[in-house]
């Protein structure tokens, strides 16, 4: 089943944490979306332009697995507002948000 998740960030928390954990944060989140972007259940994600968070398109089975896989993200507790809404397909766009064939060996441009 399909999901559009958008992630709000709660900025005054993030603010409270301090530099060298939020480094570790910010790369244990990233490790844990391209696990999910690998398995195939994370198949594409973007920034919110105004810098408050992002937007997600996930494949879940369930409601219940999207939930437990949203829980354990290192940045859950951030959140100040997480925003589910479930898709369904498009008959003229079969294609939409099928995983990326090459997300298996994806590896990420080193920064």
């Amino acid at each position: 089943m399909l999901f559009l998740i958008n992630f709000e960030t709660d900025s005054g928390a993030l603010a409270q944490v301090p530099g060298e954990q939020i480094q570790d944060l910010v790369r244990r989140e990233w490790e844990a979306g391209l696990a999910q972007y690998r398995a195939g259940k994370l198949l594409r994600i973007y920034f919110n332009a105004n810098g408050g968070g992002a937007i997600g398109i996930f494949d879940y089975a369930s409601h219940e697995d999207l939930q437990q896989s949203l829980r354990v993200l290192p940045f859950f507790r951030y959140f100040a507002r997480v925003t589910v809404t479930p898709l369904v397909g498009h008959p003229l766009y079969p294609h939409f948000a099928k995983p990326d064939p090459g997300a298996k060996d994806y590896q990420p441009p080193k920064p």
